[in-house]
């Protein structure tokens, strides 16, 4: 029976310090749950006031880039305004000197640039179509398309014309490339 009695107790004292054990070591990992936490909240709090400053900085420019955006639309605006009455102005001069002008005059002169600008987009064309002789035949569909871009491009460079009249010219000699 001393010896069941020693067991016993020896299971007793087993058991005591087993729970004091698990006890300390949750109490351990309770004050390491608890520093990482108040540390985080101290990184957390930093790291708000940083956004907060932050934004700040940001509300502060959006507001300056917005004057300075007024400021410019205003002068933008004065100025196409100061160019619209000079516009107006030329126009109404124009209509003025047309007016003035003799209908002969203005027949022999609608008539000889007629024939200089056949001439003219003929020569437009010829130049177009020799760039186009010009592609290598082993093109892809998109580097095709690229490169016809590129010369209608350098041809309405070349003869200071824009696109949409190189276009009418193109259309009215039905060259479909």
């Amino acid at each position: 029976m001393k010896k069941i009695l020693i067991a016993a107790v020896l299971l007793v004292l087993i058991v005591a310090l087993s729970y004091v054990k698990t006890y300390r070591e949750h109490d351990r990992s309770m004050a390491f749950y608890n520093k990482g936490t108040a540390q985080a909240g101290i990184s957390l709090d930093s790291a708000r006031q940083v956004a907060d400053s932050l934004q700040m900085a940001l509300a502060e420019k959006d507001v300056v880039y917005a004057d300075s955006l007024t400021r410019k639309d205003q002068a933008y605006r004065s100025t196409v305004d100061s160019l619209e009455n000079l516009v107006d102005e030329t126009q109404n001069q124009l209509e003025a000197a047309k007016a003035v002008a003799k209908p002969a005059a203005t027949l022999v002169k609608t008539s000889a640039p007629t024939t200089k600008t056949l001439t003219m987009h003929e020569k437009i064309l010829q130049y177009y179509k020799d760039r186009y002789a010009q592609l290598p035949k082993d093109l892809s569909a998109y580097e095709r398309r690229i490169a016809i871009n590129e010369i209608r491009e350098e041809t309405s460079l070349k003869f200071n014309i824009s696109l949409e009249e190189l276009k009418k010219i193109r259309t009215e000699y039905k060259l479909t490339y």
